[in-house]
């Protein structure tokens, strides 16, 4: 099972105690380490808004 399919069953809106009662062999801290890898993948990423450039 990988960290993204986790955080895939919690943006479809799964619970964190659906996903346990389905996948037997996951405890609540295992997910709670998928959120904080993805928190910190992001950490470093920076955004820059995206500027519509009217044709002239």
């Amino acid at each position: 099972m990988t960290v993204q399919y986790i955080l895939d069953l919690l943006a479809h809106g799964e619970t964190v105690d659906e996903i346990l009662l389905e996948y037997k062999g996951l405890k609540e801290e295992d997910i709670l380490a998928c959120l904080l890898y993805a928190s910190e993948t992001l950490e470093d990423t920076t955004f820059m808004p995206l500027v519509e450039v009217e044709a002239v």
